[in-house]
């Protein structure tokens, strides 16, 4: 789920992070190579990809939001939904009552797990929206279609 993180970030290989060969002005340099090239140059990183590439990216944004949402949703639910953390929370005080500790104790930190889980998907979901604003709605306007 936290890959989609690295939606905007060129999230495609190992080979997205080899040099960008040296610029050369002949019409092969221009040529799409099918994968982001990355420029390094006095402490600033330049990651070029192709339009079609950002554009299929940006495509990915909303669906990416939902599942986030509704991960954020489920986690903060109440003891009777499946999955939630106060679902693990009851299972972990029915474990105690049985006198199974060592369960109780699993489930208490697994429950405590989904819960930090939620900043870090908030703070996913705004970077999305960030890269939604800045990067696909201004590439979508530029090129004439909806973003």
């Amino acid at each position: 789920m936290l890959t989609g993180a690295a939606l905007l970030v060129g999230a495609a290989g190992a080979s997205w992070a080899a040099p960008a060969p040296a610029q050369d002005p002949s019409p092969s340099a221009t040529t799409p190579s099918g994968g982001p090239t990355v420029l390094v140059q006095d402490g600033t990183v330049t990651v070029t990809l192709d339009t079609a590439q950002v554009q299929q990216m940006c495509a990915a944004v909303p669906e990416a939001q939902q599942r986030i949402a509704a991960l954020v949703a489920r986690i903060q639910a109440g003891s009777d939904v499946p999955g939630s953390a106060a679902s693990v929370s009851a299972r972990a005080a029915a474990a105690r009552a049985d006198g199974q500790e060592n369960a109780a104790a699993r489930l208490d930190l697994r429950a405590q797990l989904r819960l930090s889980r939620v900043d870090e998907l908030q703070q996913v979901s705004a970077r999305l929206t960030r890269a939604q604003d800045t990067v696909c709605t201004p590439l979508a306007a530029q090129l004439g279609s909806g973003s």
